[in-house]
């Protein structure tokens, strides 16, 4: 977009002044469209620095809550419903056409994923399914599927109860090597290009299975679980217990996340979040959100935090809140993804939101301007412009 402004004659423009801008200048605001958007160091200058847009079932979304959203190489955004899968172009939603995943699924779907070889895979609550030559099939599921001992259930904090006794699958993703695998709330499971194929973890083996409420997948090929109130990692084949720095005294996890670039969140039931990074642990304060998405968009230093609660920016150590005590806010956010223009997507319980930057920037004003309406306007640089008012 470019700023330009017609010759001005007459009595309008009477005077012309220089002004620049500098974070000590004050009084009134002066609005001024420039491509770029200026930083804020709290709630209200996140909404200064985006829109925020809002798409739910009155604008044509099947279903309200989402579960998962990934932009594919076309720029289409694929999202997944409890009981569908949805085209997104921007203006219209698009129901999968197929009935077959909705009969061929039970439960529910979680995850819509496109492997290496663009094939494409649901994961449910209750199986896999996976498109070949344009239908879907479910995926058999060798081992895993009966219970182990006496069922047991845990309710989270965030209210979900999950049973050991239950087979509910949490993601899917792909090792390495491409081999496609899928996390559970029994733990990992291979595709062996025809079937999924159980790895039973040693504390499985030994008696009563664990009770996993959280996995994830990152962007190494690895898996992580919060089982039994513990953090297990999955990698080349082998399941391993997360150690924790003793002076970080984390224990009790329940959900796990990864937000790309190599990056997991963990929490405890206490409220207390873990990320890791680099190879070390460190503690994100403070906590208290019951976290679900976490998205890391600039490097280590920025991440968008989806929780039930609210949709926050955690950026250099601080925390920036996108919400209020009034107006149409994400809440119970459940996923995200930053699209190739730099849109971030957020999928809520109440539909689907798109945080874009501002091409608006806020400049204050000194008090000689204060009184005196702008006329024209000529940018001389970045926090540099003329501006001509009527007196």
């Amino acid at each position: 977009m470019r700023l330009g402004c017609g010759l001005v004659t007459g009595s309008v423009f009477k005077r012309l002044r220089r002004w620049r801008w500098s974070p000590q200048s004050r009084s009134v605001l002066l609005v001024v469209a420039l491509l770029s958007s200026s930083g804020a160091g709290n709630a209200q200058g996140l909404l200064d620095e985006y829109t925020l847009r809002h798409w739910n079932v009155e604008d044509g979304l099947p279903e309200g809550l989402i579960l998962s959203i990934k932009q594919m190489p076309d720029g289409f955004l694929w999202l997944t419903t409890p009981h569908y899968v949805v085209r997104f172009d921007g203006v219209r939603f698009e129901k999968l056409p197929d009935e077959q995943p909705r009969a061929g699924l039970p439960g529910g779907f979680r995850q819509f994923y496109v492997d290496r070889q663009g094939k494409q895979w649901i994961c449910g609550n209750e199986g896999v399914l996976r498109s070949d030559r344009n239908a879907w099939q479910p995926v058999p599921l060798v081992g895993g599927t009966n219970a182990i001992g006496p069922p047991t259930a845990k309710e989270t904090p965030d209210g979900q109860v999950v049973t050991s006794g239950k087979l509910e699958f949490f993601c899917i993703g792909e090792d390495p090597d491409g081999k496609v695998m899928a996390a559970s709330t029994r733990g990992v499971h291979l595709f062996n290009g025809q079937e999924l194929v159980f790895v039973p973890m040693p504390t499985a083996q030994a008696g009563a299975p664990p009770i996993i409420t959280g996995a994830a997948i990152d962007s190494r090929g690895e898996v992580w679980l919060a089982a039994d109130e513990h953090l297990v990692r999955f990698k080349e084949g082998v399941y391993r217990e997360e150690t924790f720095p003793a002076e970080l005294r984390a224990r009790g996890f329940y959900q796990v996340v990864t937000a790309g670039a190599d990056v997991v969140w963990v929490q405890q039931v206490d409220g207390r979040l873990f990320r890791h990074s680099d190879g070390r642990w460190s503690e994100v304060v403070p906590g208290g959100l019951r976290v679900n998405s976490v998205l890391e968009t600039a490097g280590p230093t920025t991440s968008w935090v989806g929780s039930v609660e609210r949709l926050s920016r955690w950026k250099s150590g601080t925390w920036q809140v996108l919400g209020g005590a009034a107006g149409d806010f994400p809440r119970d956010v459940r996923c995200l993804e930053l699209a190739r223009d730099g849109c971030l997507w957020v999928g809520t319980s109440s539909g689907l939101y798109r945080l874009a930057h501002r091409s608006v920037r806020m400049f204050p004003t000194g008090p000689n301007l204060a009184q005196r309406p702008i006329t024209a306007l000529w940018p001389a640089s970045t926090n540099e412009f003329w501006a001509g008012t009527t007196g």
